[in-house]
């Protein structure tokens, strides 16, 4: 998924995926308490 990513922009796409499934974890916890 990230092979496409450089060794000088690893740490910004392990950021990037990082963000993303905290924005998903938060989403789906915030869906729970609906």
């Amino acid at each position: 998924m990230l092979l496409w990513c450089s060794p000088f922009l690893a740490c910004l796409c392990l950021f990037s995926n990082s963000c993303f499934w905290l924005l998903l974890n938060f989403s789906l916890m915030f869906s729970l308490f609906l």
